[in-house]
């Protein structure tokens, strides 16, 4: 939105804890909070509910950029090290075209101008190799990712920048550790390396093992990361099951004869139905609610999930106290909440089966405690408070 002339970003903000006071109720003022953010800083630094499709995160920026640039010092690293050990092959040559009348400053630009050569080669052959290895990247990850969408004239001058800048960093040692051969002792044989240049070298090789070992560390802890995520026990089972979203369409009507249809097709086990979903990024809404022993006045706004009754059966999610919802009792419809372990923690309630428990318009008794599980992906904090009442 674009705010009128004369009104100031931080007098609109002062304006809305009063629209919030005059036009919330009461039970939802404790969890809506209104600010204002630039358009440019959502998709990298917004994290908010229900956000028009998943975010990033711009600390990834940060570690790929920093992995890139530490994979970038080890190969200037290495082709100084390369360079300069090679210095006893070219040195005959360097002092030749000093005795010729070459200045330093030439040969300097001579070393910088072969280094940055190379890194322009290697930019060519990086780009080759992208270019043929990313159909396979696209499919293991799931992306759509294209290089020639990217390649517009102000990124391949990027590219060419960043190449040449490395070709500087990693020619200026050699350029000026080999120009400043002395010919004479170069052509008598008397040529030998330096105690402070043999000193760099070791200095730089230790810098290139640390760079390596910690980028070594970092991927082992990725890699057992990704093997806790893939076989954590989320709390329910998601393998075999396939999501239909339904809200805004007309299926919420007529759900009932969309689910027997459903079920009369040969690889269809079961059909159930969910307010929201497990395990995604964005956030379920949160609802508040009210709980025997708390003020009457105070709310507490948890993550909710209305469902139909045979959803936990579907999802294989434990019962540890109490039953599950049932048709047989026609007060489950309306009066009856299943907790999960760690809201009935929360609250305190060593036996929370028949505790008072109530939403915004549904007020019931608690009939059972479900088995943790988790809300939201990678996020653990959020397995508190999941509660389940029937659709």
């Amino acid at each position: 939105m674009r705010l009128p002339a004369g009104l100031t970003e931080e007098g609109f903000e002062q304006r809305l804890p009063a629209f919030t006071d005059k036009y919330y109720p009461v039970s939802f003022k404790g969890m809506i909070s209104h600010y204002l953010q630039p358009v440019i800083d959502i998709h990298l630094q917004s994290h908010i509910d229900n956000e028009l499709q998943p975010n990033s995160n711009g600390l990834y920026v940060y570690v790929f950029s920093a992995v890139a640039i530490f994979i970038l010092l080890i190969a200037c690293i290495n082709y100084m090290n390369l360079a300069t050990a090679r210095s006893a092959n070219r040195a005959r040559e360097i002092g030749i075209r000093k005795v010729a009348g070459s200045h330093r400053r030439q040969l300097v630009m001579q070393f910088l101008g072969e280094s940055m050569l190379i890194s322009v080669f290697a930019l060519l052959i990086a780009v080759g190799l992208i270019e043929l290895l990313l159909p396979a990247f696209n499919m293991l990850s799931g992306k759509a990712i294209s290089l020639t969408s990217h390649a517009d004239g102000l990124t391949v001058l990027s590219w060419l920048g960043v190449a040449l800048l490395v070709g500087i960093v990693a020619g200026s040692y050699p350029a000026f550790y080999l120009s400043r051969f002395r010919p004479t002792q170069v052509l008598k044989g008397q040529f030998k390396s330096s105690t402070a240049g043999i000193f760099l070298r070791r200095a730089l090789v230790v810098l290139q093992f640390t760079i390596s070992t910690i980028l070594i560390v970092g991927t082992a802890v990725v890699n057992d990361q990704l093997n806790y995520i893939r076989k954590k026990d989320l709390g329910f089972n998601k393998d075999q099951v396939a999501v239909l979203p339904m809200r805004g369409t007309d299926l919420r009507q007529q759900y009932e004869a969309f689910k027997n249809e459903l079920l009369r097709g040969p690889n269809v086990v079961e059909v159930t139905a969910t307010s929201d979903l497990f395990g995604k990024s964005g956030g379920t809404l949160v609802k508040p609610f009210r709980a025997e022993g708390l003020p009457e006045n105070e709310f507490l706004n948890w993550p909710g999930f209305a469902v139909d009754y045979n959803f936990l059966q579907v999802m294989d999610m434990k019962i540890a106290a109490g039953r599950n919802f049932s048709k047989e009792f026609s007060t489950d419809a309306t009066e009856a909440y299943i907790l999960n372990e760690a809201a009935a923690k929360l609250l305190e309630w060593k036996d929370p089966l028949g505790k008072q428990f109530s939403g915004r318009r549904q007020k019931g008794v608690v009939i059972g405690v479900v088995k943790d599980f988790n809300l939201f992906f990678l996020a653990p904090r959020h397995r508190a408070g999941g509660v389940v009442c029937p659709a």
